[in-house]
């Protein structure tokens, strides 16, 4: 390993530096974030040094300024992922919610049509049907109570 990949991988700890920028996709940057990386890198640049040791602090800053930059442009990128992403679903539940409006609409209307109908039954035949209903029901408790008599009547013979 050289003294130059050291210093850097000192700087921002775990994985080496290029490594981690070669995970980093394209810099997302907006105008005025740009703007303030570009000032700090022109700041750091424009620091005198006079010893070796103030030299490799300035390349430790300027590797933190990069990779800084970096990062902000890969966040700006994932925002815009999940801002994309969370539209697709607001659209798709949407959709849902029209569909399922739509489908309430159709019932209520079916439900509307049953019941403008059992009105127009019941006013013209609603009399007729009760009697025969009871009539039906008489008829079914005597011809139950028959077949009973008649079971009882076998059982104790």
């Amino acid at each position: 390993m050289n003294e130059k990949n050291h210093i850097y991988d000192d700087c921002i700890g775990n994985p080496p530096f290029d490594g981690a920028i070669k995970i980093l996709d394209e810099n997302y940057l907006t105008e005025p974030q740009r703007k303030n990386f570009e000032e700090k890198k022109t700041k750091i640049e424009a620091v005198k040094t006079a010893t070796e040791t103030e030299e490799t602090l300035k390349k430790i800053a300027l590797a933190n300024l990069t990779y800084a930059m970096d990062l902000q442009g890969k966040c700006n990128r994932l925002k815009e992922e999940c801002s994309r992403k969370i539209e697709n679903i607001n659209e798709c539940n949407n959709a849902r919610a029209k569909k399922y409006d739509d489908k309430c609409l159709k019932l209520g209307k079916a439900m509307g049509v049953m019941i403008a109908c059992y009105q127009a039954i019941d006013r013209n035949f609603g009399e007729k049907i009760r009697e025969n209903i009871e009539k039906n029901n008489r008829t079914q408790k005597e011809g139950q109570m028959r077949a009973l008599m008649e079971h009882m009547h076998r059982l104790t013979k």
